[in-house]
């Protein structure tokens, strides 16, 4: 089966290089062919010219430093899926994937062949769940609890992006990655499979390791001043206001508004 992996960088070139020498050494890969997309967004540290000399087999597409995370997705599936692959695997590039990682999500795609299958990442400093499957809690949409992996396929309802098996008739029905700029690109598509009647299931153990993001230097950091905080909220890799209302405007039914304004308020009145 053809397997287009979609990767997105920007200046972590030793991150990309580990991640890509984790995929292409992979263990169990059966009858798997591997077709790696890689958007460098505007690399200035040389990971373009080092993933070209190590790894020739991956097909380069040139951002231009404004892409980010989901930009950059979009682009990397846009130009796989002229290939009609069986599937897709988001690959974050700061995830080092264990040995075997393809093999137990190719074992899972076999059992539920038509639903989307979650990888969870190992924190690289705590070895406890950072990135993986997540659980509703309540009503609000972006209150979500981890869905830690376990020796069977576990039902989730929504994902982090780091490691995502989709097969081709998932995207068939779906579609590609909303137009999001960075974050809630990840979490929105695993709503919108659910909506779909899709399952999303956490494959058996953990398939790579991923340190999990500090909040440190963030809108989130209420150490740093209210000006600061307020120009991160508003720009790319915090909640930008089209990116966050189209989120809660789709997710949060009636309560949409109240969600909407919510953490825009906790700045102004320092919370």
């Amino acid at each position: 089966m053809n397997l287009a992996v979609l990767i997105t960088c920007h200046n972590r070139r030793e991150k990309t290089l580990s991640c890509l020498e984790s995929l292409f050494a992979q263990s169990s890969l059966g009858d798997i062919d591997l077709r790696v997309w890689l958007v460098d967004d505007g690399s200035q540290d040389g990971t373009a010219a080092a993933v070209r000399r190590l790894f020739p087999a991956v097909r380069m597409i040139a951002g231009n430093g404004d892409l980010f995370w989901c930009g950059g997705m979009r682009v990397a599936w846009a130009q796989a899926a002229r290939e009609r692959p069986a599937a897709y695997l988001w690959l974050n590039d700061d995830v080092r994937l264990y040995p075997g990682a393809l093999g137990v999500l190719r074992s899972a795609a076999l059992a539920q062949p038509d639903a989307v299958l979650i990888g969870s990442c190992a924190c690289g400093r705590t070895g406890l769940l950072s990135y993986g499957g997540r659980r509703r809690l309540g009503v609000h949409p972006g209150k979500l609890g981890p869905v830690p992996p376990g020796d069977a396929l576990i039902p989730c309802d929504t994902f982090e992006g780091n490691i995502v098996w989709i097969p081709q008739s998932v995207f068939a029905r779906i579609g590609p990655l909303a137009p999001y700029r960075h974050a809630m690109g990840d979490i929105d598509y695993g709503y919108r499979a659910q909506a779909a009647g899709i399952g999303c299931f956490v494959a058996p153990g953990y398939l790579g390791a991923c340190s999990a993001n500090a909040r440190a230097g963030t809108w989130e950091d209420e150490t740093l001043g209210r000006r600061v905080r307020w120009r991160k909220i508003f720009g790319p890799k915090g909640l930008p206001p089209l990116d966050w209302w189209r989120f809660c405007r789709r997710h949060g039914g009636w309560r949409a508004p109240r969600f909407f304004l919510s953490p825009y308020c906790r700045i102004l009145l320092r919370r």
